[in-house]
């Protein structure tokens, strides 16, 4: 794709045209420029924690008399209780108490380095080890670190209030200082030591802008009931940890797979072996603070009996583990398209790919061959491993694109939601922004177009690059649509919007959701919002409320079951057209996992069957 002032992409729209010709904008370099930093941040945020009386190794460690001297990324494993002392190697996670911490590698993420991460380039995360299964861990604490993105994500466990509290650690290196990072800076071991500075901000900092912790880290859909809880998440649940880089032939005693005896590496973590070993280093060199070798031990279960023994679960659902070995998590009780219907539809974060490596096969082996070369000394430039990593056919599925065919609302929610909406500060600037339009003023309306239009590098473009781009195409289309509800703003009310019928009727996703869309009506008022509703009220069924897009996921249903839907419509001012005619679907069976356990689950929710009660409650 060649390059335009229209977010790298060709666009001749004369809204990307406003800033043509000129590269003099703030880009996410500049996201701190005003906020306080070094030792002036750490006062501020030290007096803060205290008033709100936070209990938290982190602040512990960096609110002392005496700060931590900070260099580089072992230094901060050591001052968070998170350093390696005991014995390294392939089977370093095999014994319980080994004088380490534990932690996992992870070859896709929908975290806020998810351009960044791929089996050459992975996501650590470090936390405190975690016994057996089942076992709670007050007061523990984890961190993630992506080479290239120069800053380390941690967050720590109030044992007192039971609260999670979030925080980045932005570190300076001398590239950093002088502006000009090479790859080899970024994506080497010359990252992770040698820092020049350092500052640490909280959530309540990072609120405001493209590293709000809170976009991601709430428990629960966005439209639960009641007050969603701060979380950790892991999408996955039990074997297997398809996105993550594990073997699990070492680790006796732990059934990390439990339909195999040992087992052979994974396709991820031989790319990662074969993009960073050397002969003198067969293993691998230290990566993100794991001594040489020991990112063989990455170990993703590890992980997750830290967060469901704390209460955690996959961060959505807090019980999402039945202990025979099947996962009831996000993968494991839903089909993946079920869950990236509920990103389409707003109310979940994006999801990771279905596969286990989305990437194009040939360009992830020029990129391992590429690193290998460099690691061996034969050549002296280190291969930038994003670049052309995914195909464009696959970029929404790991959440870089809006899924390709999408109306203008529909990109608008899938594109916005995540940063835009009510479960989010209220009180902060970003919150002027919602999805529900016909409230905006014109000014803001307007000031959404040019925002959309901005070059994706710039800070203030919407959406933001760090989380999703849009084509030039979606970029006009939205554009046009933004217009019409300016212009609708001058229209004279002519009654009810038109009749309103399904596109696509109700259809079952899985055995517990279900997915439909209805026809686009247009109204002079320039907005009009969809309403699903469910009509024989079973078991799990939602309403879906007034919404901006036409599609709509309903999650959480019983398996074998018939729900009846329909949907209205209404106007910018307020006047409902009559509701489609009702649509009755049946929900898939369970799949056959659920009933052929030795402990069986016939209707698939999670409760095994000895366990139900009658009427199933």
């Amino acid at each position: 794709m060649s390059s335009s002032a229209c977010g790298g992409l060709d666009c001749p729209s004369a809204a990307c045209g406003a800033v043509s010709g000129s590269m003099d904008f703030p880009t996410e370099s500049n996201l701190f420029d005003e906020m306080p930093s070094g030792t002036v941040q750490l006062n501020l945020l030290c007096a803060r924690l205290a008033s709100q009386h936070v209990t938290s190794t982190i602040r512990d460690a960096f609110c002392g008399e005496s700060p931590p001297v900070i260099t580089g990324i072992s230094d901060v494993l050591n001052a968070i209780g998170l350093g390696f002392h005991g014995p390294l190697g392939p089977a370093t996670q095999s014994e319980y108490n080994n004088g380490n911490p534990g932690w996992a590698l992870s070859g896709h993420s929908s975290s806020l380095s998810r351009r960044l991460v791929s089996p050459v380039n992975p996501r650590a995360v470090i936390h405190t080890s975690s016994g057996k299964r089942g076992d709670s861990e007050p007061g523990f604490v984890a961190l993630a670190f992506t080479r290239g993105e120069q800053f380390v994500e941690m967050l720590s466990h109030d044992p007192v209030t039971d609260e999670v509290h979030f925080f980045l650690l932005r570190y300076q290196t001398p590239c950093s200082s002088a502006g000009s990072c090479s790859n080899a800076d970024r994506f080497t071991q010359a990252t992770e030591s040698g820092w020049t500075g350092w500052t640490l901000y909280d959530e309540s900092d990072l609120q405001n802008t493209t590293l709000d912790c809170l976009q991601c880290h709430e428990q629960g859909y966005r439209d639960a009931v009641g007050t969603r809880r701060k979380a950790p998440l892991m999408f996955e649940q039990n074997s297997f940890w398809r996105h993550w880089l594990y073997t699990n032939s070492h680790y006796p005693g732990w059934e990390d797979n439990p339909y195999a005896e040992g087992g052979p590496y994974l396709e991820m973590l031989f790319d990662f072996v074969d993009a960073h070993s050397t002969h003198i280093e067969p293993a691998g060199g230290t990566f993100a603070g794991i001594p040489g070798g020991s990112a063989h031990a990455s170990r993703p279960m590890a992980l997750e009996v830290l967060l469901e023994g704390n209460g955690f679960g996959n961060g959505f659902e807090s019980d999402a583990y039945d202990d025979i070995g099947r996962g009831i998590g996000m993968y494991g009780g839903m089909a993946w398209e079920a869950l990236y219907g509920l990103n389409l539809s707003g109310r979940l974060i994006q999801v990771p790919s279905p596969d286990m490596d989305a990437s194009d096969y040939d360009r992830r082996w020029e990129l391992i061959e590429a690193f290998s070369a460099y690691r061996h000394g034969l050549v002296d430039d280190v291969p930038n491993p994003t670049e052309g990593l995914y195909p464009e056919e696959r970029l929404h599925e790991v959440g870089l694109r809006v899924k390709p065919g999408l109306s203008a609302p529909e990109i608008l929610v899938q594109a916005c939601t995540q940063c835009h909406h009510s479960g989010l500060e209220q009180s902060i600037s970003r919150a002027r922004f919602h999805l529900r339009l016909g409230e905006l003023s014109l000014e803001e309306l307007r000031e959404t177009i040019r925002r959309v239009n901005l070059p994706e590098e710039h800070l203030r473009a919407m959406p933001p690059h760090r989380l999703r781009s849009l084509t030039c195409q979606e970029r006009e289309l939205v554009t046009t649509y933004l217009e019409s509800v300016i212009e609708g703003r001058s229209a004279e009310e002519d009654g009810p919007p038109g009749a309103v019928s399904f596109e696509q009727v109700p259809a079952a996703y899985d055995h517990t959701s279900v997915s439909m869309r209805a026809n686009t009506v247009t109204d002079n008022s320039g907005v009009v919002e969809y309403r699903f509703e469910e009509l024989t009220g079973g078991k799990g069924a939602n309403d879906s409320g007034w919404q901006l897009s036409p599609f709509f996921v309903d999650a959480g249903l019983a398996p074998q079951a018939t729900y009846t839907y329909r949907v209205h419509v209404r106007d910018g001012f307020g006047n409902n057209g009559p509701p489609s005619a009702p649509v009755s679907v049946t929900t898939h069976a369970p799949p056959s996992a659920c009933v052929e356990l030795v402990m069986p689950d016939a209707d698939c929710d999670g409760v095994r069957d000895p366990d139900e009660f009658d009427g199933d409650t």
